[in-house]
């Protein structure tokens, strides 16, 4: 989908949309787009344009691929220009077709790694263009303040491409905007170096209060309702540290149906019942079900983690992995489990809330990974700082210990096992001093295994 023909895409003014023939926002829209159109013509008969629809929509993916990554940066370039070059400014805006899944699946992880950094992340939300282009200016409408509502499109895409801690860390920045400056009122754009409203933000701008529960609800607790097929699929990102959670009521179609997913130590249950129980008031609203309903229960899973094959199929992604088992929801109740043992779960040091009119500071979780068997985690901090994070390891056994190396770095990091735990363990690290982005933000990577005492 070109820009000329289709009208603004991610932009509205400045510099950075002179000369675009088409931008990543509207492509990764246009390509979304196109698989609902071809459902909605499916539901309506017409085959003939479901299968027009999706044949426009392979070519648009193909090009996207082919034209906006560039494999040399890491990321997928801003737009295609109308003399055949690409503007290769990392923006926000291909989080919206992230959000979506319409990227590749290991390109897009790559991308939300560089999405997670101070370079386009501050501890209040995502600027749309990165603060290393010249042409940011943390007071331009779009070309550096942040949206929440670009923020909430980057969480979204976090969590779809399955770097869960930066899509947490983003959700949290949106859901704080709302207490920080009028109680319940989710600014409309904010000062992309300060913690501060801009004078012209719209004070109460429903795009950016709908992107709490927009990642909230896809992301992290991964809702996926398909009302006319009777189908709905849970794929929870839940936070390492959540052992619990309860969500109700989900309306698909006319029913209602709450959940419950619980983690103990041999994996995740989920127990769906046809009735709401709000756990805060105690009431029991009985809602029969019309039809059954498919259920699939798809939780992500600590990198490292072993399945069961037998009770689970299971993906494998660059930031996690998935065990998903399937059930048709016709009685009053029904329960999957996925079992797991092992995996490397990882837990944010706890984040204080920005202060208005501050610079960044939080330090942030920039990707995991699994590399030769050995868990890689790479975080960022304020240069020469001290920064943490907190490791439950795969096995809990007393006989052995974890080993922590960081990489690049010349001081060696500390590593204590808190006496009030047997089962997480601190890291203790220290960010380099020099070469600090213009926020002052610097990147190591922490690698940790487990050996015998």
């Amino acid at each position: 989908m070109e820009n000329p023909s289709a009208g603004a895409g991610a932009l509205e003014l400045g510099d950075l949309q002179v000369g675009i023939l088409s931008d990543i926002y509207m492509s990764g829209v246009w390509a979304a787009s196109l698989e609902r159109v071809a459902r909605m013509a499916e539901v309506m008969g017409d085959r003939a344009l479901a299968t027009q629809a999706r044949q426009v929509r392979v070519k648009a993916l193909a090009t996207i691929e082919a034209k906006f990554w560039m494999p040399a940066q890491g990321q997928y370039a801003f737009a295609l220009m109308e003399d055949g070059s690409v503007n290769p400014n990392l923006t926000a805006w291909a989080a919206t077709a992230m959000a979506f899944g319409v990227l590749d699946e290991v390109k897009g992880a790559e991308m939300a790694s560089r999405l997670a950094s101070s370079n386009v992340m501050t501890d209040w939300g995502a600027r749309p263009l990165s603060a290393a282009s010249p042409l940011f200016d943390p007071l331009h409408y779009n070309n550096g303040a942040v949206w929440p509502f670009v923020t909430g499109f980057t969480a979204l895409a976090q969590y779809t491409y399955h770097n869960a801690n930066a899509g947490k860390f983003a959700l949290d920045a949106i859901a704080r905007t709302g207490f920080d400056f009028s109680r319940g009122r989710n600014p409309e754009v904010l000062s992309g170096r300060l913690y501060k409203p801009l004078d012209t933000a719209v004070p109460q701008q429903f795009f950016a209060t709908s992107m709490v529960l927009t990642p909230l609800i896809r992301g992290l607790l991964g809702i996926d309702v398909d009302a006319p097929r009777r189908r709905i699929r849970i794929a929870p990102h839940l936070p390492a540290d959540w052992d619990s959670v309860f969500v109700g009521p989900v309306p698909i179609g006319t029913d209602m149906v709450g959940f419950s997913i619980i983690r103990d130590s041999g994996g995740l249950t989920l127990s769906m019942s046809e009735h709401s129980r709000p756990p805060w008031t105690g009431m029991t609203v009985l809602r029969p079900l019309a039809q059954p309903i498919d259920v699939e229960f798809s939780p992500a899973l600590p990198l490292g983690a072993i399945v069961p094959l037998a009770e689970a199929d299971v993906t494998h992604t660059p930031g996690d992995l998935h065990g998903t088992v399937r059930a048709r929801f016709d009685a009053s109740t029904v329960e999957l489990r996925v079992p797991y043992s092992g995996g490397w779960r990882l837990i944010p040091p706890r984040r204080e809330s920005p202060r208005p009119g501050a610079r960044s500071r939080l330090q942030r979780i920039i990707s995991e990974r699994m590399v030769n068997g050995t868990y890689t985690v790479t975080i960022e901090g304020l240069a020469g700082t001290r920064g943490s994070i907190v490791v439950i390891p795969p096995n809990q056994s007393p006989d052995l210990k974890v080993v922590a190396e960081q990489a690049d770095h010349a001081r060696l990091n500390t590593l204590l096992r808190p006496p009030f735990s047997q089962s997480r363990w601190d890291v203790f690290l220290t960010f380099p001093d020099t070469g600090a982005n213009a926020d002052g933000y610097t990147t190591t990577t922490v690698s940790l295994k487990q050996a015998p005492r």
